[in-house]
């Protein structure tokens, strides 16, 4: 008999033995809540609880798409980020905790009644966040994917929120050519097609390749942004972008260059993740 005990135990073995060896563990058991409709906590209570016949063939099917590297997140079909579940699938990047500071950042800066962008929205986890946290702004959300926009719209009409965001579909900033802004705001593809090589195959098979990669050692989209964001900024604006953890360095030169020929912003400030990599730039107007 398979209880939800033995059926964890198998689970882990069956990754394991298939190279799934960062969290086998939490991986078997967010897929069986997902089958079982139950919670982690849950699955501890009910050790001894034994599965269906439907219950084990769904959960198998499941367990062996993420053997086959397929996400965890686009398997149960949501994504936990910040204070919201957002639905997930494969027409966006799955949200990552890291983009939290981004989130963060935003929700103590923006002033009351703004107005902000967000560049390259995938699920809307940026721009849900925010919103979600600060009912008294508004968002236009961008993306050159129409299935991602599709899918952040999904989202924001779940959340009760698509009557605060607009959104729109096109590349960069050029989609919002004659409007103004509080804030820019973006997690922009930032890993080097050169580095695709070292990406992990849950990430580099199934997830978006334009969402992840960008030319330029993975500056082209962050340069962009950093070089046209003035343009689109209200007095006393300002720019927040998240970029690879090794980055800084590259990204505050673009700044600094470019501060130096157009006297654009004011002020300029790095931000640690959790993991304290300088992850997040802030730059006033």
């Amino acid at each position: 008999m398979w209880t939800i005990g033995r059926i964890l135990e198998w689970s882990v073995g069956y990754f394991q033995k298939h190279g799934l060896r960062e969290s086998p563990r939490l991986d078997a058991e967010l897929l069986l809540c997902a089958v079982l409709n139950l919670k982690r906590l849950d699955l501890y209570l009910r050790f001894e609880q034994p599965l269906s016949a439907a219950e084990l063939a769904q959960y198998k099917v499941l367990i062996k798409r993420r053997a086959e590297q397929e996400p965890v997140a686009y398997l149960v079909g949501e994504q936990g980020f910040h204070d919201i579940v957002l639905k997930t699938d494969k027409r966006a990047l799955i949200p990552r905790p890291e983009t939290e500071l981004l989130v963060e950042r935003a929700i103590l800066q923006l002033p009351e009644g703004a107005c902000f962008v967000d560049i390259g929205t995938g699920t809307g986890a940026i721009s849900l966040s925010i919103l979600n946290a600060r009912r008294d702004v508004r968002a236009v959300a961008t993306d050159v994917s129409s299935e991602a926009l599709s899918l952040a719209y999904e989202n924001a009409k779940h959340l009760g929120l698509e009557r605060q965001i607009e959104f729109l579909q096109g590349d960069a900033l050029s989609v919002v050519h004659a409007l103004k802004f509080d804030a820019v705001i973006s997690n922009p593809p930032y890993i080097a097609y050169q580095e695709r090589s070292f990406v992990q195959d849950d990430v580099h098979l199934y997830e978006p390749h334009q969402a992840l990669y960008a030319a330029d050692n993975g500056l082209a989209m962050i340069r962009v942004l950093i070089t046209g964001a003035c343009a689109f900024l209200k007095p006393c604006g300002f720019l927040l972008i998240e970029f690879g953890a090794f980055q800084k360095a590259a990204v505050e030169s673009i700044v600094n260059a470019h501060c130096a020929e157009h006297h654009c912003f004011k002020t300029v400030q790095f931000y640690q993740d959790l993991n304290l990599h300088d992850r997040v730039l802030e730059a006033h107007l």
